[in-house]
């Protein structure tokens, strides 16, 4: 059994279903610092907000996209002179540079990286990218993780509203508005609200473009604000799902 004993969440904006729940806030659509991508700081403000004990912690991320990237390259382009970023004289000029941090802050695995440079989590990590079944997928590697550890922080973050994956979402579901932000869940053997478990059963599909690696936990956080049991199906749109249980103490 996989317990949930906390929980934490932030998001770009109101998620009706999840009305009247507490340890939620709506932070508007974060944009990038000097050294943090905004899907990086949604999950720094999930994290402040339970502020959970890290010694001992165990590490595990789904990583959707980590923001605006391609705008940095756009921009630099438009300001240059010659209309190239590449060639002779590439380094005269401030504007045709994009700062160093850009790269770093378009990979994935910074939103990891963050959580444990900032707060000193030094127990394992383990990063999976983005997809909506990936929560049902990375149950039997949370429960080797808490043998080990004792609890587990599992953290879902998406930027995923910015113009580039826009695009890509609005494609597969056009009427669905994009959802950014990341969830927290305090994991454990005991799990004083509830408790996860493989899912079972007939039930259809149901993932939101809104936002598909945060479907997971948004299921279970609707749940909890209906306070019940539900099975929650995840559909990664290429024709594969699969199934979690949430069992409602």
């Amino acid at each position: 059994m996989i317990g949930i004993s906390g929980y934490s969440a932030v998001f770009s904006r109101e998620v009706p279903e999840l009305s009247g729940l507490e340890h939620v806030e709506v932070t508007g659509q974060l944009e990038s610092s000097r050294t943090y991508g905004p899907a990086a700081r949604y999950a720094c403000c999930a994290f402040e907000i339970m502020n959970p004990d890290v010694s001992d912690l165990g590490l595990v991320t789904l990583c959707g996209p980590s923001g605006s990237t391609v705008s940095a390259f756009d921009k630099s382009w438009e300001l240059s002179s010659d209309g190239t970023l590449t060639g002779k004289g590439f380094a005269e000029k401030r504007h045709k540079r994009i700062h160093p941090f850009t790269l770093v802050q378009a990979l994935q695995n910074q939103i990891p990286a963050a959580l444990s440079m900032k707060y000193k989590i030094t127990g394992p990590c383990l990063n999976l990218l983005d997809s909506a079944t990936a929560l049902a997928h990375a149950l039997p590697n949370i429960h080797m993780m808490l043998e080990r550890c004792g609890q587990v922080l599992l953290v879902m973050a998406s930027a995923g509203g910015r113009e580039e994956e826009t695009a890509k979402l609005q494609a597969l579901q056009p009427n669905d508005p994009v959802l950014e932000g990341a969830i927290c869940l305090l994991l454990n053997g005991q799990g004083s609200m509830g408790s996860l478990e493989p899912g079972t059963g007939d039930q259809a599909p149901s993932c939101s473009a809104a936002a598909p690696v945060l479907s997971g936990g948004l299921g279970i956080l609707s749940a909890m604000a209906g306070n019940t049991s539900r099975l929650i199906t995840l559909n990664d749109f290429f024709g594969h799902h699969a199934s979690i249980y949430w069992r409602n103490n």
